[in-house]
């Protein structure tokens, strides 16, 4: 038999090399896919977090302002709003309120005229718009602060306006051509549409770049603006100071406020007015502000406030070491106040003075002053402000409240954490000549309550738990004192107990220097009160409905903290955007309403009274053979008891303005204190021809 066949050699050997190749290839092209994944998903979460040119985050809008800019005020809200929503929430608003803004014009009509100037309908052009967008301030070039070297000179900073576009083909389709029909020039570099021209004798330019639409004064501005964005020179948002401040704070939607205090107020020191205000302390000081940066986040319920001012731990300014010196005080009065009275503000004193003598004494012409105020205050009441921290806490507690079914009323409760209540009695004993002398008054449960005889009404009272004085002042400050007693022994809940209070306590630790809680639904409920016995306009009272019906969830607490790198402050619930709502509306709205309806109210009683010194002018002349009084003073008391105020003026405006002919006599309101209502001066007026004279 023949053997069998065996393989070539070299056959042998290129199989093993083909299969050896075979793996290496295969390796290789694995190796390559994963390098494909890893850059694709590095890719995407690139995009995904730039969100575009402008970013998708509201941090990420300073790409659009130059590196030197010592100003950013930035809005995004592209994750939360359509701009096409918040007209057609405008509409409503207009529909509802005509009047809301201008009893003259209504809001419709407003919105009306705006469309027929609007290339398209107002929703259409809205959705045209993003949500989000910039203003910067940057020095021009050669320049270093925003603020001139002399106050003669104009103005050394740029400014730019960065608007994010939804639509920018709509945009150059139809502004466009409105620009260049009211006489822009029209150009294109590159990737950009420049106009440039004036309005209402303000030079402008506008360029579209991508989805960015840049608004500036100068072409100087416009491009500064544009190389940032264009990455040619770098931008805010990559610069350090920027990065640092943003990473200490929420800041992925809402609004945005930066500065740089110390770069820009530093340079006040060159002007030559500073001379005399401004020396080495005080530059220091302001240079120690590095950066300032607060934020608005929007809540479920609402907004939130955070603020940090970074200051240079490394100074040597004795007002920055004041500010980052941290007290220790935990909070404990807010137990002593009641949680109905729905405020609370409190404060740790020795920090703030302290914080206020450094302020004061950045001025140089001060420092002498403040320390003779020291010398005369020990020469005056036997000890200094230090002397009294010494027997204190720190922690100083307020709070008010009013009834709103009395007309005389009100409390101001204050309390003082006490550390030495001896020593402070002995200080108290010292200020007799100005608070008077502590009398014992009555007893309020197992409190011993004080009055002061230079403070008439005052009640004062020293507790053990927490080791507290406190002092009620008012018209209500005997019950006030007795509802916080209340609160002290459980007997009522107090502040402390408040969700939102209770967090912002829990959170601040022992670091806090002030704090402040409001629930507004409580403390306005004497003021809503009060608008509900005025005459309203059934639409203003719908809206008052409204308001109140807000403020039931309008709870806040803030709290302003001293940290190793600089001061914090922020808010916990909804309330700056519940403040922010209500406030806007009781001034726009409410009080020019109440302020009318008052003035007619007013100039309806006033009319009222001129109508009754007529009556009796007449009953006096029937009584006397046909003739007036001489004076107005002859009517009383057999035809009026007395003379009437008129009730805007507060007094007699009458009898100074009576003039008398044998057969007739003029009577008028005597100035202008009926404006409000339009009426002019020297009117309502009253005479024996012609009756009542309104306007």
């Amino acid at each position: 038999m023949s053997e069998p066949d065996k393989p070539h050699p070299a056959a042998e050997g290129t199989t093993l090399v083909s299969t050896e190749n075979t793996g290496v290839m295969k390796q290789r092209v694995l190796l390559a896919f994963l390098l494909l994944v890893v850059a694709g998903a590095l890719a995407w979460h690139f995009t995904r977090s730039r969100g575009g040119l402008l970013g998708n985050r509201l941090g990420d809008l300073a790409v659009a302002a130059p590196a030197e800019s010592q100003f950013l005020l930035a809005i995004d809200l592209r994750q939360r709003n359509r701009l096409s929503e918040v007209v057609t929430m405008v509409r409503g608003v207009a529909r509802d309120y005509p009047d809301l803004l201008s009893s003259e014009q209504p809001l419709t009509e407003m919105l009306e005229e705006m469309e027929k100037k609007a290339p398209a309908p107002l929703e259409e052009m809205a959705d045209w718009l993003a949500p989000a967008g910039c203003v910067a301030f940057f020095p021009r070039a050669g320049e270093a602060s925003l603020i001139p070297s002399h106050p003669d000179l104009s103005a050394p900073f740029e400014l730019v306006v960065v608007l994010a576009l939804s639509e920018p083909t709509r945009v150059l389709e139809q502004i466009g051509p409105r620009l260049e029909k009211s006489g822009a020039k029209v150009r294109q570099q590159g990737q950009v549409t420049f106009w440039e021209g004036v309005s209402r004798g303000t030079p402008y330019v506008l360029a579209l770049y991508k989805e960015a639409l840049v608004l500036s004064s100068s072409l100087e501005g416009c491009n500064r603006s544009l190389e940032a964005l264009q990455r040619k020179t770098p931008a805010l948002a990559e610069q350090a100071d920027y990065q640092v401040a943003l990473a200490r704070v929420q800041h992925d939607q809402g609004g945005l406020l930066y500065l740089t205090p110390g770069r820009t107020l530093s340079a006040l020191s060159k002007l030559p007015e500073a001379r005399g205000v401004f020396d080495d302390q005080t530059v220091a000081a302001l240079e120690s502000m590095t950066t300032l940066i607060a934020t608005v986040t929007p809540r479920q319920a609402g907004f939130g406030v955070e603020c940090f001012l970074a200051l240079d731990a490394a100074s040597t300014s004795d007002w920055t070491k004041a500010l980052l010196t941290a007290p220790k005080s935990p909070a404990r009065l807010a137990a002593l106040f009641p949680a109905g009275w729905g405020n609370y503000h409190a404060i740790n004193f020795p920090y703030f003075y302290r914080g206020l003598i450094q302020t004061v004494m950045l001025a140089p012409r001060a420092r002498l002053q403040v320390g003779a105020v020291s010398m005369l205050m020990q020469g005056s009441v036997g000890f200094t402000p230090e002397r009294l921290f010494q027997t204190l806490t720190g922690e100083v507690g307020l709070s008010t409240h009013l009834d709103p079914g009395t007309a005389q009323s009100g409390v101001v409760l204050l309390a003082l954490g006490l550390k030495d209540r001896a020593g402070f009695e002995k200080l108290l004993e010292k200020l007799s000549g100005q608070l008077g002398s502590l009398q014992a008054l009555e007893q309020e449960g197992s409190s011993q309550v004080y009055g002061l005889s230079g403070l008439p009404g005052a009640r004062l009272v020293f507790l053990e738990q927490p080791a507290a004085v406190l002092l009620a002042a008012g018209p209500s400050a005997r019950q006030g004192l007795r509802q916080a007693l209340d609160a002290a022994e459980g007997r009522q809940p107090p502040v402390a107990a408040e969700p939102v209070l209770k967090q912002a306590l829990e959170a601040s630790g022992e670091s806090w220097v002030a704090m402040s809680y409001l629930d507004l639904s409580k403390a306005s409920q004497p003021v809503l009160e009060a608008m509900k016995s005025e005459r309203v306009p059934e639409a203003q009272a719908r809206l008052l409905r409204t308001v109140a019906s807000e403020l039931s969830e309008a709870r806040d607490a803030s709290v302003l903290l001293v940290e190793p790198q600089g001061l914090r402050f922020r808010s916990f619930g909804p309330g700056p955007y519940s403040l922010t709502f209500t406030g806007g509306l009781l001034a726009a709205v409410l009080v020019p309403n109440l302020v009318k309806a008052r003035g007619q109210g007013q100039l309806t009683a006033c009319q009222s009274n001129l109508k009754n010194e007529g009556t009796a002018l007449e009953m006096y002349a029937v009584d006397h053979a046909g003739r007036y009084p001489e004076t107005m003073a002859r009517l009383t008391p057999n035809y009026l008891k007395v003379i009437p105020n008129c009730p805007a003026a507060g007094r007699d405006t009458y009898s100074e303005s009576y003039q008398v002919a044998p057969d007739a006599f003029t009577l008028a309101c005597r100035g202008h204190h009926h404006a409000r209502a339009g009426v002019k001066a020297d009117h309502p007026a009253y005479s024996s021809v012609r009756g009542l004279i309104q306007r």
